[in-house]
């Protein structure tokens, strides 16, 4: 469990530092809009991966993932849980997989609105088109882009006061917030992309509830 959350912890780090880091070679380039958000089951959504190895998916690709299951805890159970997720769509006017298929890994940081500086696991770094994710290491049609994209959204989750940094808690369900987003592409140059925030409204988590 430590392992995981300093993945995450490092995970967090972009959004704290993703200005000074566009300030070297990187400006925020097209746009990125909320479109919708729905609440679904994530024992139904075929495209994430068991939570065992959910976190090696951008670090090692979504087939090298699949052949870890077996090795990391075997113990553990190789099916996905019944927990509620909320999925969000989004449009984008660059062509993410085009980013990626330059070698960028395309990283999605998610925040409340209201406190930019807490530490709060809201979401993987993981972006999906048409049932896969974005990545440079199983890249998709260019082609066939259409400028639309998800990823998904954790319900609720325990905090752990004691760890580094500090990681909040929250409960979406009973306490809805306004939740700010983005996208970065970094290789091995560096930040090669960063969209602009866009925000999904603390009302439109609320209805998804209902």
């Amino acid at each position: 469990m430590q392992y995981w959350r300093g993945l995450l912890s490092l995970w967090s780090k972009p959004l704290l530092m993703g200005v000074s880091l566009c300030n070297c070679a990187c400006v925020s380039r097209g746009r990125i809009d909320f479109v919708s958000v729905h609440l679904v089951d994530y024992h139904d959504q075929q495209e994430l991966l068991v939570p065992r190895v959910a976190g090696l998916e951008q670090l090692v690709g979504r087939r090298m993932a699949d052949q870890l299951a077996g090795i990391i805890a075997p113990g553990e159970t190789n099916e996905r849980p019944d927990r509620q997720l909320l999925r969000v769509e989004f449009r984008s006017s660059s062509n993410l997989q085009a980013v990626a298929s330059r070698d960028a890994v395309i990283f999605l940081h998610s925040y409340f609105c209201g406190r930019p500086n807490d530490f709060v696991v809201l979401s993987a770094p993981t972006v999906f088109a048409g049932g896969k994710s974005i990545s440079a290491r199983e890249p998709g049609a260019e082609s066939s882009f259409k400028g639309m994209y998800y990823f998904f959204v954790n319900v609720r989750r325990k905090g752990s006061p004691d760890s580094q940094p500090p990681e909040i808690g929250f409960d979406l369900r009973n306490n809805p917030a306004d939740i700010c987003f983005y996208v970065t592409g970094s290789g091995s140059m560096g930040l090669r992309y960063k969209s602009p925030i866009a925000m999904i409204p603390k009302n439109e988590v609320a209805q998804a509830f209902r």
